[in-house]
């Protein structure tokens, strides 16, 4: 049994391969959304849930720090 929705792994796994060939990307949580096959308030609801498990520190998104709706 997996914590992560396949959903989220989608979404983490995104992220992951992106940041192994960018060194910053800033995507919307729509665009996202729109390349994981997920919606908008999925992604938003993965970053919530990234951000509470990891106590503070983010484990899926790269930057706790920017805007809501925006991943640098």
């Amino acid at each position: 049994y997996s914590a992560l929705s396949s959903a989220e792994v989608r979404i983490a796994e995104l992220l992951r391969r992106l940041g192994e060939i960018y060194t910053e990307v800033e995507l919307t949580h729509e665009e996202i959304a729109g390349l994981t096959g997920t919606t908008r308030v999925t992604v938003t609801r993965a970053r919530r849930t990234s951000e509470s498990a990891a106590s503070g520190s983010c484990r899926l998104w790269p930057d706790v720090e920017c805007c809501p709706d925006t991943v640098h």
